[in-house]
Parts: structure tokens; C-alpha cells; sequence
């Protein structure tokens, strides 16, 4: 858990929207969700989780696996916003990100969970 002395956790919304429960390799491979919609300009869901309401929403969580992340994500340095409502920012933001592209384009903004999570082997100097 990042950020446990707040007790957070950043989360990344992916694009994975089957019917079948995700594997580990497709979180690896996921695209992160981009939103689009409405007046948001292309931002990738990223956020700090606050389980302020934690009790109210656990059902809606379940760990499927577990990936190994490399980069050291900082609270207080962090420029990704705050959520404490997981069932409103996490899974109605994407239900409204996914019903938006059924009439128009996605974002052409791509980032994915490997950016986030694996340190970059290349150095400038």
C-alpha cells in the first residue's frame, strides 16, 4: 500500500471492460483510462483513494493479483487529484467514459499501467 500513513492508495482506472475477471498480465498490458467527456481534457484517471467510505464500498473490490511497482509515488508530491468516493469517481467515471465513445472518438492520449509502474531503463544525461 502507497501512502500508508494516510491510508491511501493510488489507483489507476483502467480500459479493461469485459465479462470475464481480468488476469494479471491484462492489468499489466491495460491502457489507463483517459477521460474525455464532458469538460475533461484528456486526463488519464489516476487518483488517490482515501476509504473514507471504505465499509460501503468493499463489495465492489476484489484483489486479483498483485504487480510489482517499481516507482516510488510520493502523497505530497503527488499531482494526481484525491477521491474518497470509490463507486462515483472509479466506476461511474469510466461507465460515463465508455457510454461517451459509443457517439464519439476516444482520446488519442494513450498512457499504460507498465508507465506507471516499471522505471524507464533509459537515462538522460
Amino acid at each position: 500500500m502507497k501512502g500508508a500513513e494516510y491510508g491511501s492508495n493510488l489507483i489507476a482506472t483502467t480500459r479493461i471492460n469485459q465479462q470475464y475477471k481480468p488476469t494479471k498480465k491484462d492489468f499489466e498490458n491495460a491502457e489507463v483510462l483517459v477521460m474525455n467527456y464532458a469538460s475533461w481534457e484528456n486526463k488519464p484517471v489516476v487518483q488517490w483513494y482515501y476509504p473514507t467510505r471504505y465499509k460501503q464500498t468493499a463489495h465492489l473490490i476484489e484483489k486479483v493479483d498483485k504487480i510489482d511497482v517499481q516507482i516510488d509515488y510520493e502523497i505530497n508530491k503527488s499531482m494526481n487529484s484525491f477521491v474518497a468516493d470509490f463507486d462515483i469517481w472509479i466506476i461511474q467515471v469510466a461507465d460515463q467514459q465508455f457510454k461517451h465513445e459509443e457517439t464519439k472518438p476516444r482520446s488519442t492520449k494513450k498512457q499504460t499501467i507498465k508507465e506507471l509502474t516499471k522505471k524507464s531503463k533509459w537515462k538522460l544525461w
